[in-house]
This record gives C-alpha cells, structure tokens and sequence, in this order.
C-alpha cells in the first residue's frame, strides 16, 4: 500500500501534517544528526516524544533522520541519537552512515532502520547490500531516477522504496556532495547544513542585489526581482563565453504533473512509500551473478597482500609514500599508454587504474589497461583497478561485478562493488566512499580493507582519529595528497550541458578539455571545475605545508591525482618533500607554474574552508581564494 510520508521541521508542521492526512512524518533533532540543521527547525527531545504521541493518537508513523555522518571522535552524539529515538517511540530511524547502521542493528535491533537518500542508492545491488547486511527495511531512493528506473529497482529487491514527489530537487548524489564546505568549512555530510545562512551575504550594488556564498558572488538579481536562496548547485557562474545556471535551474521537483514539467513550489519534500511492480522469486534474483558461495575465493596474491598490509601497519612504522589514484579524466588511449608508461620509473608506490567518473568514456581505452598492469607491475608498483564512483546502469552493475574476477585488489568508490567482492576478501576503500568514523573503518576492516584513502573534506582531527584507529586495525590510512578535489557527482551531465548537449548525445565532449572545464563565479572568481558527471575544485589540492602534521598523524601515504601535464615531476617533488629535501615552501612554489588553473589549496585539512590556502602570498595564491 502507497503512504505519503511529510517533512515537519517543527512541532506545528508535524501536527499540522497530521491533521492533513499525512500517514507517516520525518523529522529529526535540534543537532548536526540530521541533514536539516538550520536554525529554528527540528526538535528537542521533549518535542520529540510529544509529537510521536500525538501522531501515534492519530494513527500515523513518526520516522527520525539521523542521516548524517558522525564526525570522528564524536560518535556519542550520533550513538545518543538512536538511542533517544528508539526511547522517544520512533517507528523507524533513517540513516545512512555504514557505521550507524552497523551500530544500530547491533544495538537497537528491535528499531526499524531505513536507508537515507544521504546514501545515494542508486541500484538493486547496493540495496541488496544494504539490505544483507544491515537489515535495512526501506530506502529512500535518490530525487534523478525515473519512473522506469525506479520500477526496475522494485523488481530486484525485497525492500521498500520511498521517492522524492514535491519539493526542493537536489541533482548531486545526496551524500557525497562537498561543494558547501568547499565554500564555507560547513559540511551537509557531517554538519548537516548545505549553503548555510550564516556564510550568506547580500548586498545592493548598481544594477541589482548579489548574493555571496563563502565570499563567492553566485547570484546577481535586478532591482524589483524575487533574490533566490545562494545555494550553490543552483547558482548562477560562468564557463567560457557562457553565463548561468550552469548546473541546474532553480526549480523544485513535482512529480504530480502527468507532463514532466517542474513547478517552483515551497521547499516542503512529501514523499511517496510503496512498491511497484512485480517482485522476482528470490531463486531467480540476480540471476547471472553467482551466489556468495559461489564466488571466486581470493588469490594467494590478494591473501598474501592483506596480511602483508597489516603486518605492516601492526609492527612497523610505516614511511609516507605515494599513491597515484585513477585518473579522472578523458583522455585518449595514446595519452593514458604514455602517462602509464611514464609512471613505471617515478618514486610512488603502488597505482589505481580503471575508469571511476564516466562508464561511457571506458571503452575508449580499456585495452591500455593490461598493458598498463604489467608495465607497473614489473617496475614494483602495487596495482588495484577501482570501481565507479556512481553505479545505476544495468551494464555498470554487470562490470562491477566482474571486478571480483580480476585477480587484482579492488578499490572501492561505490558500494555496489562490495556486493559483488565475498567477504574477507582484500580490497582497497577510495576517497569517494564515506569513511567518516571510527564504526564505519572498523565495519569495513572487518569486512576485509587493507587500505582506505579519506574523504578529502575531513580535517586532521578527524584524520588523527581515524590514522590511529587503522594503524591498531591494520589498515593503511592515505589522504589527498595533490590534485582537483571531487567535491560532487551527479547522474546528470554539467560537461554536455556546457556544450549544449545531453547526456545520452554527450558526443565525449569532456574530451576537449583533459583536465576539466573551468567554472568562474559572476565576479570572476575561480572556483569549479566540470569534468563530465562530475565537479572538482578549481584549485588543485596540496599537502605540501601539511607533511608532517600527517605524517605524525599516522597517515601512510598521499593520493596523487593524475593531470594531463607534467605529473611525473609532480611525483618526485613530493618525493623529495617527504624525504626532506624540498621545503614546504619550494615544493609549493614550484606546483603554482604546473598545475591547471594556478592554484593550491589545503582548506579541508587546516582551514576555514576547503578552498582555503595556508601558504604564504608569495606563492601566488591569497588565502580564502
């Protein structure tokens, strides 16, 4: 049966919902567990438990978003929170964070548990994986799919599904989006606040009234017109001889009209629950995969790789070395062979191979990745072949699923691989998984990581924490070393958009720009880069100032993003910084003349904001640009 299921920020917006007919609330507390931490909404726990009351004496269901990230060192707040939620009489608690779910089944297991939209669910096999193994009763799935989409979906999981109809369209996957803290040090992921009010600021100038975000001018509106709300992914910029809105138009989602058509409604979000379509027979579904049983044991290489991996990190100190992550970009074959090629003599330790971005762009150059195995292979390197960071395709499942037959370590950027992967089996977690907490390193240890790269918006707080946590597990702790920032992804493509084409009839025009295409604020600011689905800072990250505050932190290693010119000697100037023979200043100054664009920065780290940079003026950057 099809329930509506409201939003209520406030105990009025609950009762009120209520009395309308609404069969099912959502709401969550007055604190960063839930992804609508603005001020003067939410409740405390007396209003909490009043309003379950109320709904309960009416025959509805009050269901609670913890559906952020606990910060690492803080997971009490999170822990407390589902504890309250099961006292206070919740019917279910919405969540995302593997390490709460982890939490939750293990100590709450009579509280039901949903999937959140935070965890950008996107295809039968991740549901199935969330499902497995953390009896996940329903998901809310992500506001891009289709109605075919999501119908499929229904035919190959057990569970239920909840989708967005009415209000605010969110086009990033919920979740894994960092572009706010790049701008403001505010994380929806881990503060639950996007684009917050106290970062916005508005000023009458001639011609109309601009908006600021961080500093950065995203709206500009003529005198006598309605001012949007300066949400970044809705704002107005400029890329080439092109102005706007160059990621999506600020308009609400309406899935009420039969045509399609969006309506610029209030930013309420009431969401239908139900199943449709026939259900497979569980024999039957995913057929064509084999069973957990089934599945290819690892190879005495991946066994003996794991084990070395935390022999390592338990009885040794480990030295800081390099990992060159996938590249991110398309490129011809001929250019991946020759940077392939390249990297076999350059000091870093081990490389990520394999399309991550776009599944598209893939057949392009994948027979240059045997080939490229080998040569890495032969010159020492550790070799893993990462997965797609945003899986939803039919085929896109099928070839992450084939990973587990390559005989390599996989890494992981999307936990659709994890459902293919038996467990026990070694692998390798990428930056674009969150691994935020102590439960979610620790779930995933267990599962059988030998290697996780962070997310790169955590501060080195958090890093420290999560060091010293891998180093007692035996796991190997990088942090993003060098390179553009993926600060979002999206199931929509801003690259052919720019060149005023979908994305069905994109025609590879990602190609034409091999380290992504520019995006400036309306003050001409530098600040994004469009790189196909995907958006990267503008400025190039670098540890150069942080080496050893990481380093004493217990990271293992820096991920090196690859970019289309002069890479080789990028790599052994970070070398020579981890060995103490370049300064933090001349490695610095000496990144400014190679980088695309011209400019650090190391915010997410040590600053107020990810686009912060700490390093002095003279190396051409002004801090907070």
């Amino acid at each position: 049966m099809m329930e509506l299921v409201c939003p209520a920020g406030t105990p009025a917006a609950l009762r009120a919902a209520v009395e309308a007919g609404a069969q099912t609330i959502y709401c969550g507390f007055a604190d960063e567990t839930n992804a609508r931490n603005f001020p003067g909404l939410n409740f405390d726990r007396d209003e909490m438990a009043a309003g379950i009351a109320f709904a309960h004496g009416r025959g509805a269901k009050v269901l609670i978003a913890i559906n952020t990230f606990p910060r690492a060192g803080a997971e009490a707040l999170w822990h407390r929170a589902i504890a309250d939620a099961e006292t206070v009489g919740a019917d279910a608690v919405i969540l995302a964070d593997i390490g709460l779910l982890a939490h939750a089944a293990d100590h709450h297991p009579a509280l039901r548990r949903h999937l959140s939209v935070q965890a950008a669910a996107a295809n039968p096999d991740v549901i199935n994986f969330y499902a497995e193994s953390f009896g996940v009763k329903r998901v809310v799935l992500p506001r891009v799919l289709t109605v075919d989409e999501i119908a499929a979906i229904n035919r190959e999981i057990d569970v239920e599904t909840e989708v967005f109809v009415f209000g605010g369209l969110c086009v990033m996957a919920e979740g894994r989006c960092s572009l706010s803290s790049y701008a403001t040090g505010k994380s929806p992921n881990m503060n639950g606040v996007c684009s917050p009010a106290s970062h916005v600021d508005y000023a009458e100038e001639p011609g109309g009234l601009t908006a600021r975000l961080g500093g950065f001018t995203i709206h500009r509106t003529a005198k006598g017109q309605p001012a949007p709300y300066p949400t970044l992914c809705k704002g107005c910029f400029t890329s080439g001889n092109q102005t706007g809105h160059v990621f999506e138009d600020p308009v609400s989602l309406d899935a009420t009209r039969g045509d399609g058509t969006e309506d610029r409604g209030p930013p309420a979000q009431p969401r239908l629950c139900g199943r449709s379509g026939a259900q497979l027979p569980r024999r039957h579904r995913g057929a064509g995969r084999r069973s957990p049983d089934a599945r290819r044991r690892p190879c005495k290489a991946e066994r003996r790789s794991g084990r070395h991996h935390r022999r390592l990190c338990q009885d040794v100190e480990i030295a800081m070395d390099l990992t060159v992550g996938p590249n991110h970009f398309f490129w011809d074959a001929a250019t991946v062979r020759g940077f392939y090629q390249g990297l076999a003599a350059v000091p870093v330790s081990r490389v990520v191979l394999g399309e991550v971005v776009c599944s598209k762009r893939l057949p392009f150059w994948q027979d240059e990745i045997a080939t490229a195995v080998e040569v890495l292979l032969a010159a020492g390197k550790d070799v893993a072949i990462t997965s797609l960071a945003l899986v939803t395709l039919k085929r896109e499942r099928k070839a992450t699923a084939a990973l587990a037959d390559i005989g390599l370590p996989i890494e992981v950027n999307d936990l659709t691989a994890l459902h293919a992967l038996p467990p026990g089996q070694p692998f390798w977690v990428g930056p674009l998984i969150n691994v935020y907490n102590e439960g979610t390193l620790r779930w995933l240890a267990a599962r059988g990581a030998v290697r996780v790269c962070l997310p790169p918006e955590l501060p080195l707080e958090s890093i420290a924490v999560l060091a010293g946590l891998g180093r007692d597990l035996g796991v190997a702790i990088e942090v993003w070393g060098h390179g553009r920032l993926p600060l979002a992804i999206s199931g929509r493509c801003y690259h052919a958009r720019l060149h005023d084409h979908a994305k069905d009839s994109c025609q590879f025009v990602c190609g034409l720009d091999p380290d992504g295409r520019d995006v400036e604020t309306l003050d001409g600011q530098k600040f994004l880069t469009v790189n196909g689905v995907q958006t990267l800072s503008q400025s190039t990250a670098s540890m150069a100032h942080q080496i050893e505050v990481l380093r004493e932190a217990g990271v293992s290693s820096l991920r090196m993003s690859p970019q289309s010119a002069g890479f080789a000697e990028i790599c052994i100037a970070y070398a020579d910084r981890i060995a103490g023979k370049l300064s933090a200043a001349e490695l610095a100054a000496s990144l400014i003349a190679k980088v695309p664009g011209g400019r650090l920065s190391d915010g997410f780290v040590r600053g107020p904001a990810g686009a912060h940079w700490s390093g002095a003026a003279s190396e051409a950057n002004r801090p907070g640009l």
